[in-house]
């Protein structure tokens, strides 16, 4: 080849391979190291383990609570702490093209979210609840029960019944007797169940029982 040929191919390799390395580095630059420091308080032992995007890079705790993501490109990522006693709030971290990191954090998506420092200083925020603590009884749940609530009515009444009977005559004494015990009450607290039952259909099925036998 002419010699002006040969100098041109030659400035043209010259050039592609500063091009390639001009990416290289600029790549170089723009995957950093995020690093940072989980705060759980005096004397805890048991490290945190950290994900970036749900698992894409993954570390846990040094013993200092530091910790270290390497060569992380740049971009957006979300990061979140497991530890499995406490919650955490989940930090939105960008990596700029010269390198830069910014973070926000927030308890749940949805909250407001707050300017976290570089290095990264992750600290709980809660407990994890890993049990439904039962309900205590109480004397509102107690009085919404519809059979307290007939117990109750039944001994108002019955009460009712028993003062005002001074006032009522033999006749009306008798028949309303009668009636109580149609219904299956005979004027006792005793007999509250039986009544009960009945009201709520068991005198039924008791007596085909009966019949039954």
């Amino acid at each position: 080849l002419p010699l002006a040929c040969r100098s041109a191919t030659a400035r043209m390799r010259g050039c592609s391979l500063l091009a390639v390395l001009a990416l290289a580095a600029a790549g170089a630059r723009a995957a950093v190291d995020v690093s940072g420091a989980v705060r759980l308080g005096v004397g805890a032992s048991t490290p945190t383990a950290l994900r970036l995007d749900g698992g894409w890079k993954e570390t846990w705790t040094r013993a200092d609570g530091s910790f270290t993501f390497f060569n992380v490109p740049e971009g957006v990522y979300l990061l979140e702490a497991s530890h499995p006693q406490h919650v955490f709030p989940t930090t939105k971290i960008r990596i700029s093209a010269d390198g830069s990191v910014k973070a926000l954090s927030y308890a749940f998506p949805g909250a407001e979210r707050q300017i976290v420092a570089y290095p990264l200083r992750l600290s709980p925020v809660a407990q994890p609840n890993y049990f439904v603590q039962k309900p205590q009884p109480s004397l509102i749940s107690m009085l919404s029960n519809p059979q307290v609530l007939i117990m109750g009515f039944m001994l108002v009444a019955t009460f009712f019944m028993q003062s005002n009977s001074s006032s009522q005559s033999k006749e009306q004494k008798e028949e309303m007797r009668q009636q109580m015990k149609e219904m299956g009450f005979a004027g006792n607290p005793g007999d509250l169940q039986g009544m009960m039952s009945k009201l709520m259909g068991g005198g039924a099925a008791a007596a085909d029982s009966d019949d039954e036998g």
